[in-house]
């Protein structure tokens, strides 16, 4: 009994020795905790970087989705005529000078928000087109803008804006030319449309803007425009007037509004008759949709 208090009053009094710590453990201990703190600060940094990276794709990608949605609802309505007058559709199919595509159509609303009348009113022709906005800085300014007087407050950039940053448009048209009720494709003679046999839709562009389709961009026939498609298309069977226009494929082009510094693109982009190269910071998403013009051709 009297050894084991002896033992414990010993092992108490070495912890309670004065000694401390030697020099080269408070050493090592630094470096540790410098280890330590690089580490930490190497996640934090690392986390931040994907934080900033994905904050930017997801606005991009939430800027294209609401742009897509109102100018699909809008394409669906193209051509309303509830009175047969013949007076609604499409009515410009062109390309801006910078080969964006341009959109304007006529539909019949009715002459303030009273029952379709059946006469063309002053809200009744919609063209989505992009634009410089006064509204937006004007440094690298891409803008998407719907308005219903042609092209006029497009060009003073007065046009309301439906969505900033957007770097490309695209409007690629599939067509009913026999009028045999459905999309016109590249027959073999047969008369049966065969996708496993290589036949696809034409999905066509007016390059001329005269308002007459032209040439075809999917030239793969794979039912998608990208960068695998003959750059420049080829031309048509035979030309198309845009009456026989029965659905638009719809290409949103949209870019950051910043760049991202630790970011090098390297990815180009096919949006309807233009390339993107993408070889910089910024980030960018392409989203498309395919629109049938349920009141055109009836």
């Amino acid at each position: 009994m009297l050894s084991l208090k002896k033992h414990i009053a010993e092992t108490f009094a070495h912890i309670r020795s004065p000694k401390g710590v030697t020099l080269v453990e408070l050493m090592v201990a630094m470096v540790l905790a410098v280890i330590l703190s690089a580490g930490i600060f190497g996640i934090h940094s690392v986390m931040q970087d994907s934080f900033r990276r994905e904050t930017m794709v997801v606005a991009a990608q939430r800027n294209v989705r609401g742009t897509l949605n109102l100018i699909a609802q809008e394409i669906r309505m193209a051509g309303f005529d509830r009175r047969k007058t013949d007076l609604f559709g499409l009515t410009d199919i062109t390309m801006d000078a910078g080969d964006n595509g341009t959109l304007s159509f006529t539909m019949d609303l009715g002459d303030g928000g009273s029952a379709d009348n059946g006469s063309l009113d002053a809200n009744e022709t919609i063209t989505y087109a992009l634009f410089d906005s006064t509204a937006t800085p004007a440094a690298d300014n891409f803008d998407l803008g719907r308005t219903f007087n042609g092209t006029a407050d497009l060009v003073a950039g007065t046009a309301p804006l439906v969505a900033e940053k957007i770097e490309a448009l695209g409007f690629v048209y599939a067509f009913d030319d026999d009028n045999d009720g459905q999309l016109d494709f590249n027959d073999d003679g047969d008369g049966i449309f065969e996708p496993s046999s290589g036949e696809g839709v034409y999905w066509a562009v007016d390059t001329d803007n005269d308002n007459i389709l032209d040439t075809y961009l999917d030239t793969d026939f794979d039912g998608d425009i990208d960068l695998d498609d003959t750059y420049l298309g080829a031309g048509l069977p035979s030309n198309v007037n845009m009456e026989s226009i029965r659905a638009v494929m719809v290409m949103v082009l949209a870019r950051s509004k910043g760049p991202d510094l630790g970011y090098k693109g390297n990815r180009a982009f096919a949006v309807g008759y233009r390339r993107v190269p993408g070889n910089d910071s910024y980030r960018r998403r392409l989203l498309t949709t395919t629109v049938r013009c349920r009141n055109l051709g009836l």
